[in-house]
């Protein structure tokens, strides 16, 4: 397990080493997730996206995510359990 703090550190250690799944918040300062999310979605097709945001608002930027390629998305608050069932259905559908 690899963590950055924003999403272009995050797109160059996937460049660097390649991973199955990225967890993507949307809301970040360098480059948003979505932007992280279309980066990846070229240049990783194959590689799972989960996208996470606590911002709610008239914009549903988690379902824009989908729209853009992430796999699942999870509401902030994350509670372990849940996340951890959504990671493990990602990969088992590797």
């Amino acid at each position: 397990m690899r963590e950055a703090s924003q999403g272009l550190e995050g797109i160059r250690q996937l460049r660097q080493l390649p991973r199955d799944l990225v967890i993507t918040d949307i809301y970040m300062p360098d480059c948003d997730g979505l932007e992280v999310i279309l980066t990846l979605r070229r240049e990783f097709p194959k590689v799972k996206i989960l996208a996470n945001s606590g911002r709610g608002g008239p914009q549903d930027m988690l379902g824009v995510s989908e729209l853009l390629g992430a796999n699942a998305i999870v509401h902030k608050p994350l509670e372990r359990q849940a996340l951890l069932r959504v990671v493990e259905k990602l990969l088992d559908n590797r």
